[in-house]
């Protein structure tokens, strides 16, 4: 019995013994930080390891080059000209180990910041960013109008003056296995129109469009409307919006007063000033067409034209509408001339 627990205690303590020993046996070769994120581009990335021995490294792909400085891994990966991604392999030896680290890279990108743009009559100038592997090329350039000028990652896009009307040109940026194709509106909303209601049907009167101290904001003369009140307009991207609480003034020289309110067809009026009538220049026959629709803009409503709204007193002295009014202007449609 007592043999018995001598070898026991001996099967035991070797058993510590063992563990022991292997739990002490460092390892030779290890990858403890990479910095190897590529885009299309490439660049230079590192890998760093230890090492108990010398080490040697080496990458199965040309476009992954690679150098050893004691125990850092210098990488230097090309442009990639697919749109495809890529991956090479850098493997690390030593006379008794070997590891590998896999080194990814994205495919081909057109980075831009291009997007459609409206200019104004007087003409201008936009400024873009643009950056490939391959030379960029823009086609479809309409040069009476744009000239287009590239230094480095800068594009610069200059449209001459326009003295009435819309045109428009659509440009093919193309990039390798890329194309985009962008568009440049450019509107000058100056001058005399026939204007329309019920969608194009009948005819109120005229408008003239002149432009404002203010940028972007014009002022709308009508002539033949049922109250012939200038009021302001708003030029913004190629849209027109005519916004609503605009005082107009006295209703035959007497109160009441005469505000341009929202309406809907169903009897409800609005003249909160965050609201407005929106309309899109196009081009039919050489003339602008302004087609004027609901935008969302009246909460719970739908904005089918403008009302001529007749108010107690100024709003700003507590005035309240008096539930009348001259007349309601619905679904405009205005031409130039």
């Amino acid at each position: 019995m007592k043999k018995i627990h001598i070898l026991c205690i001996g099967i035991f303590l070797l058993c510590i013994t063992g563990c022991s020993e292997e739990e002490s046996i460092p390892q030779e070769l290890k990858v403890i930080e990479t910095h190897a994120d590529f885009d299309c581009f490439g660049g230079t990335g590192t890998i760093q390891f230890t090492s108990s021995s010398p080490a040697t490294v080496t990458s199965n792909e040309d476009w992954c080059k690679v150098s050893l400085a004691g125990n850092i891994i210098t990488l230097e990966v090309e442009p990639n000209l697919s749109i495809n991604s890529r991956t090479a392999i850098v493997y690390l030896k030593t006379e008794t180990q070997e590891t590998f680290v896999p080194i990814s890279q994205l495919g081909d990108i057109l980075y831009h910041d291009f997007q459609n743009v409206s200019f104004s009559g007087e003409g201008g100038e936009m400024t873009f960013h643009v950056k490939s592997n391959h030379n960029v090329i823009f086609e479809n350039v309409d040069t009476s109008w744009i000239t287009i000028t590239q230094e480095e990652d800068v594009v610069t896009i200059k449209a001459t003056p326009l003295t009435r009307g819309l045109r428009e040109n659509t440009i093919l940026i193309k990039a390798g296995e890329h194309q985009i194709a962008i568009t440049f509106k450019q509107v000058n909303i100056t001058g005399l129109y026939d204007c329309f209601i019920n969608g194009g049907t009948t005819n109120y009167g005229t408008c003239t469009i002149e432009p404002t101290e203010k940028e972007n904001v014009y002022r709308v003369t009508p002539e033949g409307s049922a109250f012939d009140a200038p009021y302001n307009i708003i030029y913004n991207n190629g849209k027109l919006s005519i916004p609503f609480g605009q005082y107009l003034g006295k209703h035959e020289g007497n109160q009441p007063y005469v505000y341009l309110c929202s309406y809907d067809k169903v009897g409800r009026l609005g003249w909160n000033s965050n609201s407005s009538y929106e309309a899109e220049f196009t081009l039919e026959n050489d003339k602008a067409v302004l087609t004027f629709k609901d935008n969302g803009s009246w909460s719970g409503q739908h904005i089918d034209g403008f009302y001529y709204g007749l108010f107690s007193n100024l709003l700003e002295n507590g005035g309240t509408t008096t539930g009348a009014g001259i007349a309601a202007i619905v679904d405009l449609v205005w031409i130039s001339k």
